[in-house]
């Protein structure tokens, strides 16, 4: 399941404002990339991005309440040998 998709089932019918908790783990990431996290989500204390298969974290929105952050980038760059 892509992470866009994943995050709109974590709703729950809330709004970005109102979720606390975000485990997005196992999801893919498209293109490498967060999609689907806004900077609306201000309420964020708790993101878990294990196994998601991101290289970076460089566009991460601002969330401003975030208290822990779990990630594992396991996306290796590659390189010819």
């Amino acid at each position: 399941m892509d992470m866009k998709r994943r995050i709109h089932l974590e709703l729950r019918n809330q709004t970005p404002a109102a979720v606390r908790e975000l485990v997005l783990d196992n999801c893919k990431a498209m293109d490498e990339k967060i999609e689907g996290l806004t900077d609306e989500f201000v309420n964020l204390m708790f993101l878990s991005l294990i196994s998601v298969g991101l290289f970076s974290v460089s566009d991460l929105p601002k969330l401003p309440k975030l208290k822990k952050y779990w990630s594992s980038l396991n996306r290796k760059s590659e390189t010819s040998s």
